[in-house]
């Protein structure tokens, strides 16, 4: 060996010396090269975690989003009670706001009772799966993962958001279904590149994929299944290269290398994973590794010294880029990367910048759409509450027609029926007679009168039992015994189409059939359910519900009628018979005296006697013609000898009458009349009578020395008597009766009577086709007024 070493030349000498100091730094170079190649490929593992979390924290936002939009989407004081219709609409409101496309929206209420769905009309089975079950009855917002399609086909995962009322009990569910075939949810999955085999799926806790950026895979089991089901439960992300085998099309087992990251979401048992063959993920590592080693091939006949500086540089850079990678996985978005010495490096650089750059991109976009989501759930929630507040002043009690029509429009807006209508029977025309309908000519519809088991409607009423079909054939069967005159009265209520389907079902209250509801299509297609049968009868309960309040409330104001009726007639006897007491007593006493006063010479006591004998005759007379009259008035068999008349001329002599009254009491009476002639359609005496009545009424509440005044104003089509008094005036509470008849108000040292003087004015007035009020308040006086038509030029009366 020694012998070898002394024969060697100095060329030789310093060519050896220069490879193994060559070699050795090549050692070092390639120890440097991996060390930044393993920095690289744990940066690009970091950025295939990163995205992975990434894109599932977008996900979780979405979600939160879609719990936010759906909770503010139903009304404040919701109740399935107060809405028996629906729901009220709250599938329709949600379905197109969801960011994840929904197939469809349903609505169930704590008995997991299907009340509403968008599109309308689907035929859903009933909610067995025990994620349904459990949010329904836990009240928790859920996201379920891959189950069976409650439309009966395919499967499907599913947005649960349950309905809570103002004290936090559950009073329903909200069921956003999901089709991952037909969903948007691979959009959340293209953010960022994964070269030209790389994909990302997301995953449920039991492996099934649920969304892939590549075509094949939805919907089966992972070869990772148990692992991510592992770290979905942890909520742990995880990242690093797989070598798993996989058996082929044709049986032969082949080996692949995958790089694999995975994050699970926050807000559902889901996650999302990132695969791509190693080979193409860690391609510009290897090219870097590849370039590495060449360039050392190469610096074999450079300068060791030129190597060596070339490494350390190399070095330098790569840890420059393993500070910025370990800052990107920090989070920090902001820091650009400096460019490093090297070109193999720069491109890395480059590389790992523009990741940093997509990386802050789609931040700032997430941040955006969060803010812009944000706007629009708060402009609708503004709207929601707007529409909420003038709904408000909608809501009004409505009559028996209104309510039972309400309910009739909107059970055939549910179905998507053509028409609709409630028959009830009525035992006046011994059939079933259309109560309330939609899509048919009521005109025509209100001549049929259906026989018990005439017809689909008399059939159902006579059976008690609900029933439906959507054979054209078996419907035109059902309606073959109808009466020829039903038959075409009921084709013209149509409008001449014939039903395709039905839905019937009967109206029942404590086991009568009061009826049905008759729900007709005339288009072939359609198809019924028995949930379709199901609501129907639900309408039918509501209509029966109705029908009772409408007969209790009948019968309440039945038994008021005639609680009132007794008291008016208690009060009109004993009113009458104490004021038919006191003139007949007078009379009594005056003709028990005249026999000693004509066997006297005292001609003044008999003419006493005589006057107020006739004074007690005229009260009496004045009581019975007001009896008489109000008889007339309540069987309207009071006539009215009708003329054109001058108003002025009849207030002048009731004027005329009263004065002396008025005279005697020190009270001022006024007349302001216009200068043109106040012609009316009025029976003379009736008016005068009317004015009479007014005019007392006014003269008895006015102190004495004070005002009354009458004024007539000509108004349009009629004229208008105004009696104004300086009396007490009248208390609110005896405004609303003080034209009842028999009612008489605080008399304060008034004189009382029977209370019929403003009553009978009331009806006379309202004969004539006029009106009458007063106003007036305490301490006030009152202002009497009533209104006659004005007579046309052309009017002509047979006296």
């Amino acid at each position: 060996m020694a012998r070898f070493w002394n024969q060697l030349s100095l060329q030789a000498w310093f060519l050896l010396q220069a490879g193994f100091i060559f070699a050795l730094l090549f050692v070092a170079f390639i120890l440097l090269s991996n060390d930044a190649i393993s920095s690289s490929t744990r940066e690009i593992l970091t950025e295939r975690r990163l995205a992975a979390e990434q894109t599932a924290h977008r996900l979780d936002l979405v979600l939160e989003q879609s719990f936010l939009l759906v909770q503010r989407r139903v009304p404040p004081g919701f109740s399935f009670s107060t809405n028996p219709g629906t729901g009220p609409g709250i599938a329709r409101r949600v379905y197109p706001e969801l960011l994840l496309s929904p197939a469809y929206v349903a609505v169930y209420d704590r008995q997991g009772v299907l009340r509403d769905t968008e599109p309308p009309s689907l035929h859903l089975q009933e909610i067995d799966a025990l994620p349904i079950r459990d949010a329904l009855e836990r009240g928790t917002p859920t996201v379920t993962g891959l189950l069976p399609d409650l439309r009966g086909k395919g499967r499907a995962v599913y947005l649960l958001f349950p309905i809570r009322n103002e004290t936090g009990a559950t009073l329903g569910l909200i069921l956003a279904a999901i089709d991952p075939a037909n969903s948007n949810l691979d959009e959340f999955l293209q953010s960022f590149s994964l070269g030209a085999t790389g994909f990302a799926e997301l995953v449920d806790e039991k492996g099934f994929v649920l969304a892939t950026t590549q075509r094949a895979g939805l919907f089966q089991k992972g070869d990772h299944a148990d692992q991510f089901a592992t770290l979905i439960q942890d909520r742990r992300s995880s990242v690093g290269t797989c070598h798993r085998c996989h058996d082929s099309t044709g049986g032969e087992v082949k080996k692949e290398q995958e790089v694999l990251a995975f994050a699970p979401l926050q807000r559902a048992a889901w996650g999302v994973a990132i695969r791509q063959p190693e080979e193409e993920a860690l391609a510009p590592v290897r090219a870097v590794q590849m370039r590495f080693f060449f360039l050392g091939l190469a610096s074999l006949c450079g300068i060791v010294v030129v190597s060596w500086r070339a490494s350390r540089r190399l070095a330098q850079s790569a840890r420059q880029l393993q500070e910025r990678a370990s800052g990107l996985a920090r989070g920090d978005l902001e820091t650009p990367i400096p460019p490093p010495r090297g070109a193999e490096m720069i491109q890395l650089a480059n590389t790992l910048e523009q990741t940093r750059q997509e990386l802050q991109a789609s931040w700032q976009e997430l941040e955006r759409s969060n803010r812009e989501l944000q706007q629009r759930v708060d402009a609708k929630t503004i709207e929601l509450g707007s529409i909420v507040r003038a709904s408000e002043s909608l809501v009004s009690a409505g009559g028996p027609d209104t309510l039972l029509g309400f309910v009739v429009r909107i059970a055939a807006q549910t179905f998507h029926a053509d028409a609709a209508v409630l028959f009830l029977w009525d035992a006046q025309r011994g059939g079933l007679v259309a109560r309330a309908s939609t899509g048919y000519d009521t005109q025509a519809l209100a001549q049929v009168a259906l026989q018990p088991g005439e017809g689909i409607a008399g059939k159902v009423f006579k059976r008690g039992k609900p029933a439906m079909s959507d054979n054209a054939a078996e419907v035109e069967r059902l309606l073959g015994d109808l009466s020829a005159e039903n038959r075409r009265y009921l084709l013209w209520a149509r409008g001449g189409n014939e039903p395709r389907s039905f839905i019937c079902v009967p109206v029942e209250n404590r086991g009568q059939v009061l009826g049905d509801i008759f729900l007709a299509g005339f288009q072939d297609g359609t198809q019924l359910s028995r949930s379709n049968l199901e609501l129907a009868c639900t309408f039918a309960r509501i209509v029966s519900a109705l029908q009772e309040n409408f007969r209790l409330l009948h019968e309440t104001s039945q038994a008021e009628a005639l609680r009132r009726a007794d008291q008016i007639k208690t009060e009109f006897f004993s009113n009458t018979s104490h004021e038919l007491q006191t003139p007949l007593a007078s009379l009594k006493a005056s003709l028990d005296l005249l026999p000693p006063a004509f066997s006297s010479d005292d001609v003044e006591a008999r003419a006493a006697l005589v006057e107020n004998a006739r004074r007690s005759a005229d009260r009496l007379q004045r009581l019975v013609g007001d009896l008489i009259d109000v008889a007339r008035l309540q069987n309207l068999h009071l006539k009215l000898d009708l003329d054109v008349i001058d108003l002025r001329d009849v207030l002048q002599q009731a004027v005329c009458k009263f004065e002396p009254l008025t005279d005697k009491k020190g009270q001022t009476l006024k007349l302001f009349s216009p200068e043109a002639a106040s012609l009316v359609v009025a029976d003379p005496r009736r008016v005068e009578q009317v004015l009479g009545n007014l005019l007392m009424n006014a003269h008895q509440y006015t102190p004495q020395g004070g005002h009354i005044t009458i004024s007539v104003q000509d108004q349009s089509e009629e004229f208008v008597v105004s009696i104004a008094d300086t009396g007490p005036g009248i208390a609110p509470r005896d405004k609303v009766r003080l034209f009842e008849r028999f009612y008489r108000g605080a008399s304060d040292g008034v004189p009382s009577g029977l209370g019929l003087g403003l009553a009978i004015a009331k009806g006379l007035v309202e004969l004539h086709g006029g009106r009458i009020w007063v106003e007036s308040g305490r301490a006030k006086g009152s202002i009497f007024c009533f209104s006659l038509p004005k007579a046309s030029l052309n009017e002509d009366f047979d006296r």
